[in-house]
């Protein structure tokens, strides 16, 4: 028998102690727990949320990259001009 068949073997025997003293089996809180996680990931308001979510992050990373290209191009023409201005005049 392979590691994750006995590894399954163990947990769908395992019971878990429930509020009022009674065990349950930890696969059917398994089941549970996994289609409560599907309903809330296929609700439409957690949908939206993401969504909007996505949208600030991309939004705020745009934003950001275009500060650290306008920051780059600040430093860059400073040390242009810099090395512009420190020339000794040729006679």
């Amino acid at each position: 028998m392979t590691q994750s068949k006995l590894r399954t073997k163990q947990i769908n025997s395992l019971t878990m102690q429930s509020s009022n003293g009674e065990g349950e089996p930890v696969k059917d809180l398994i089941t549970k727990i996994n289609k409560q996680l599907k309903s809330i990931i296929r609700n439409p308001t957690t949908i939206i949320i993401r969504e909007r979510l996505g949208t600030i992050i991309g939004k705020k990373r745009l934003y950001l990259q275009k500060m650290t290209h306008k920051a780059a191009n600040q430093t860059a023409r400073a040390n242009k001009n810099n090395q512009n201005s420190y020339k000794t005049p040729t006679i």
